[in-house]
């Protein structure tokens, strides 16, 4: 009886730290692509202000 309940345990502690280490993955990633665009965004609009008033 007590080695179930152990088990069971191990099996949900192991199964939550996966869990948050994914999560952590893909938060990380998600920011560096939101990041990455809104990088892009901002160049492109640099250059068209740019082309604008250069002009």
């Amino acid at each position: 009886m007590d080695t179930i309940q152990d088990s069971k345990r191990h099996f949900v502690r192991s199964g939550a730290f996966c869990f948050t280490t994914h999560v952590h993955y893909v938060v990380a990633f998600i920011i560096w692509r939101v990041t990455c665009i809104a990088d892009n965004i901002i160049q492109m609009l640099f250059d068209i202000v740019q082309k604008h008033y250069v002009q």
